[in-house]
């Protein structure tokens, strides 16, 4: 799968939940973590743009704290 069909399948299914686990707020920060499939967020941002598009109102912003190789059994 590529970076854009899992985040397509990712926002189908966040779409299709009746009641969204997670509640976005005015002003809230979004931080990405995690290995390389959050790090490569940070080279195609397509995730931040359907979030900042789906609620222009709420002035989210985001930051990406992911680095390839990030592992809690692994210290490189």
């Amino acid at each position: 799968f590529s970076a854009a069909a899992c985040l397509a399948v990712l926002l189908a299914a966040l779409g299709a939940q009746a009641d969204p686990a997670v509640e976005l707020r005015k002003d809230d920060r979004i931080c990405f973590i995690g290995n390389t499939f959050a790090e490569r967020l940070r080279h195609s941002n397509y995730f931040e743009t359907l979030l900042a598009a789906a609620y222009p109102d709420l002035g989210l912003t985001f930051r990406n704290l992911a680095w390839s190789a990030d592992d809690i059994t692994l210290q490189p």
